[in-house]
């Protein structure tokens, strides 16, 4: 973990802010590969009483859930990632699928007909005629 925090007394309030960063190992949400990254709190702000019998304040909770706030909701390890074939699971970022060469989900067969003679139908009328 890595910080740079200002401390200042403020009346009976300790006052800190600052930065905290702290690198973690996430996976990602398209490819399911373990990642390093880092998660900064730019903006660390958290006040606590004190009074005369304070001797520390322990902000061990305060940094653990500021950081925990800061980690993305989809952590993916770049811009560029492919993530996992929808079909058979294959990391994209590691090697090509061959589910598109293992033919069409024969499931849908007989709608691929339909669909092309309807589209064929359709050509056919919007042609005009000749004389």
């Amino acid at each position: 973990m890595c910080y740079a925090l200002k401390v200042e007394l403020i009346g009976s309030e300790l006052l800190v802010r600052g930065e905290v960063r702290q690198r973690l190992t996430c996976v990602c949400s398209r490819c399911a590969e373990n990642f390093v990254t880092e998660v900064v709190e730019p903006e660390f702000v958290q006040s606590y009483e004190i009074n005369a019998t304070t001797d520390f304040v322990d902000l061990t909770e305060e940094v653990r859930e500021a950081i925990i706030l800061a980690l993305p909701g989809y952590p993916v390890c770049s811009e560029s990632c492919r993530g996992l074939c929808m079909t058979c699971g294959t990391n994209l970022n590691n090697a090509a699928c061959r589910c598109h060469e293992e033919g069409k989900d024969h499931r849908w067969a007989a709608l691929d007909v339909l669909k092309t003679d309807l589209d064929a139908s359709r050509s056919k009328r919007a042609r005009p005629r000749e004389k």
